[in-house]
C-alpha cells in the first residue's frame, strides 16, 4: 500500500481497499445461513442486558485498537521527523503484522498463568511499553525493534480478549458480543486517529505516540478497575452460617 501511494497515486491504496471490501461483501452474501445451535439453552435475560455485562472486555478492544491506530498512522510522521525515507513505513508495518501472527502462534502453544482477563490486561500494559520504545530507540533498527515487540504482544491482547468475552457471556450471545466488541474497537481506533492528528498539529510525532500510549493505559486502567469491582463482591460473599453443635 505504501508503494502504491508513493509510486502510483496517493489515492491508489484507498481504491484497492474499496475494491477488496466490495469483493468481500459479495462473498459474504454467498455464504450459507448458519445452523441453529444445538441445545444452546434458553436465554437468561434480555440480550441488551447480557451484552452490557461484557463492557470491561469491550474497553480492552478499544484500548488495543487505539494503540494500533497510533502505531499505523503516526509512523510516517515519525520517519519524516527523523529524516528517514517514508517508504520504510511499508516494510515496518509488514514486520509489525508478521510479528502479530507469530505472537498469536506462540500464545497458543502453551497455557499461560492467570485468567484470560488478567492476561489481556497485562499484555495491554506490556504492549503500550513496547510502543513507547519507538519514541526513544534510534534509527530504523530501533523503530523496527519497538514495532516487532508491539506486534508480538498485541496478538496476545487480541486472542485473550476474545477468550475472555467467550468465557464471560453465554453461548447464545457470543455472535452479538463479538460484533459489539469490534464496533467499540472501531470507535477506539477513530478516537486515537483524531487525537493523533490534533497532537501532530501541536507537537511532534513522538509526543503523539506517547499520547496514544497514555490513552491506552487509561482505558486499560478503567477496565481493570471494573473487573476488580466485579470480583470483590464474590470474594466478600458470606459463607454458610454454622449452626450450634
Amino acid at each position: 500500500m505504501v508503494l502504491l501511494a508513493l509510486q502510483v497515486h496517493p489515492g491508489a491504496p484507498l481504491t484497492v481497499v474499496a475494491l477488496l471490501a466490495a469483493g468481500a461483501s459479495i462473498l459474504l452474501l454467498r455464504l450459507p445461513e448458519p445452523r441453529e445451535p444445538e441445545s444452546a439453552g434458553p436465554p437468561s435475560g434480555p440480550m441488551a442486558a447480557t451484552l452490557l455485562t461484557g463492557w470491561p472486555v469491550y474497553l480492552t478492544s478499544a484500548a488495543s485498537m487505539s494503540m494500533l491506530a497510533t502505531a499505523e498512522l503516526v509512523l510516517p510522521a515519525l520517519l519524516e521527523e527523523r529524516h528517514i525515507a517514508v517508504g520504510w513505513a511499508g516494510p515496518l508495518l509488514a514486520g509489525f503484522a508478521l510479528a502479530g501472527a507469530a505472537g498469536a502462534f506462540c500464545y497458543g502453544l502453551r497455557t499461560w498463568p492467570g485468567s484470560v482477563r488478567t492476561q489481556s490486561l497485562v499484555f495491554l500494559v506490556v504492549t503500550s511499553g513496547c510502543l513507547g520504545l519507538v519514541t526513544v530507540l534510534p534509527g530504523v533498527t530501533g523503530i523496527a525493534a519497538g514495532l516487532l515487540l508491539t506486534g508480538v504482544f498485541q496478538a496476545g491482547v487480541m486472542v485473550a480478549r476474545m477468550l475472555s468475552l467467550r468465557e464471560r457471556l453465554p453461548q447464545h450471545a457470543h455472535a452479538a458480543a463479538y460484533s459489539v466488541m469490534y464496533a467499540v474497537g472501531g470507535v477506539g481506533y477513530s478516537l486515537a486517529a483524531s487525537l493523533s492528528a490534533v497532537v501532530l498539529d501541536l507537537a511532534n510525532a513522538s509526543v503523539a505516540i506517547l499520547g496514544g500510549v497514555t490513552v491506552t493505559l487509561l482505558i486499560t486502567g478503567v477496565s481493570a478497575l471494573a473487573e476488580r469491582r466485579r470480583l470483590v463482591p464474590r470474594i466478600r460473599q458470606p459463607g454458610r452460617a454454622m449452626g450450634p453443635h
